[in-house]
């Protein structure tokens, strides 16, 4: 007898991730007020980086129920407290370096590789069953449609993960817009189940050499209408996804960059030592490969107050600094604007010219 071939989903998991992903960060604008004492700052980013969760993934089992629009954001709320899990080793090192905007369009993509897997299903669906039954090879052909059609839904979860894991505390619209993806996605995955049923009920009668029931018949063709529904409704949601993640990522980023010093260095020696304490806070910052919303807002006051320092000296060649600190293309616009490896190399760049600055000694002052 044929195996059939499923792929489990892993929206329950996700889901899970989500609602705790959510609670980091929850005011973003009230976050960036920052205070005028620097002793406070100090204090700020070092609880900060002790807050860090570093527990290896608990595997999260559940029900799996379908969730009214307002039983879905009391789980979030109710999840405020909870501690934020890791995702998987796996996961994290595939896409830690992949930045927000690509990993909406592999979302987009794999959302509409779904649909175009459903359509496939459809077709080889309504050409088996036009004689009113169904032979070994056009069983074949449905359990092909079927196992492509799961292997987009199961990594379509797998790229909604990622992103609540890495950039899910900065999005807010396009969070909204995914969570939708996320309960079609729910619907796809019963109705390729309930497809995946009528499959091993065709199965079953041809290797007892049963006659196929008009029953069984029809049920194909209704999951296969079922499964292109549901994926054409994840495709629509889906299509405003570049759109509004580009706008908020610019609002983002421009917030960020606005953000005004706190403490101005009153020499050459604290002006450095404010760069280093930029450096210091991305560091611990990235420590879980991504960087929260709350992290961001002090992270754009220390770099405020950096280059407020560092532009007073000419001889420390401030042009050079404050374009890696709070340039358009810098690292304060690279973590907000969801571009962590472009922010991380340049956090580089910038540490080695702090370190290299004549009179520091090639070390840290």
């Amino acid at each position: 007898m044929r195996k059939t071939i499923f792929v489990a989903c892993g929206a329950v998991i996700f889901t899970a991730i989500v609602a705790v992903a959510c609670t980091m960060g929850a005011t973003p604008d009230a976050s960036m007020q920052a205070t005028s004492n620097q002793a406070t700052i100090d204090a700020a980013a070092g609880a900060t980086a002790n807050a860090m969760v570093t527990e290896p993934f608990t595997e999260v089992v559940t029900e799996v129920v379908t969730l009214s629009e307002e039983a879905m954001h009391a789980t979030i709320d109710a999840a405020v407290a909870a501690t934020i899990t890791a995702m998987p080793p796996e996961t994290t090192a595939e896409y830690a370096e992949t930045a927000e905007e690509d990993m909406a369009a592999m979302i987009d993509e794999s959302v509409n590789d779904a649909a175009a897997a459903s359509e496939e299903y459809v077709a080889a669906s309504e050409e088996a069953v036009a004689d009113g039954t169904i032979t070994e090879e056009e069983l074949d052909e449905l359990y092909e449609c079927y196992t492509l059609l799961e292997e987009t839904i199961a990594l379509t979860e797998e790229l909604l993960g990622a992103y609540y894991y890495f950039y899910g505390d900065l999005a807010t619209e396009a969070l909204d817009l995914l969570y939708m993806v996320e309960e079609d996605l729910e619907d796809l995955e019963a109705a390729a189940m309930a497809a995946d049923q009528a499959l091993q009920e065709i199965e079953a009668a041809l290797d007892t050499g049963a006659a196929l029931t008009q029953e069984i018949v029809n049920q194909v063709l209704t999951t296969a209408e079922t499964l292109q529904a549901t994926a054409g409704d994840a495709q629509a949601v889906v299509d405003d996804l570049q759109a509004t993640l580009q706008a908020e990522i610019a609002d983002r980023v421009d917030t960020a960059l606005a953000a005004a010093p706190t403490t101005i260095p009153g020499d050459r020696l604290a002006a450095i030592q404010a760069g280093f304490a930029y450096v210091d806070s991305i560091r611990a910052a990235m420590a879980d490969q991504r960087v929260s919303a709350d992290e961001l807002a002090a992270i754009a006051a220390l770099g405020a107050n950096a280059s407020a320092g560092l532009s007073q000296f000419a001889a420390l060649d401030s042009g050079q600094f404050l374009e890696l600190i709070n340039g358009a293309s810098g690292i304060t616009a690279n973590l907000a604007g969801g571009q962590n490896a472009a922010a991380l190399a340049n956090l580089g760049n910038l540490e080695s010219a702090l370190g290299a600055l004549p009179g520091a000694g090639g070390f840290r002052p």
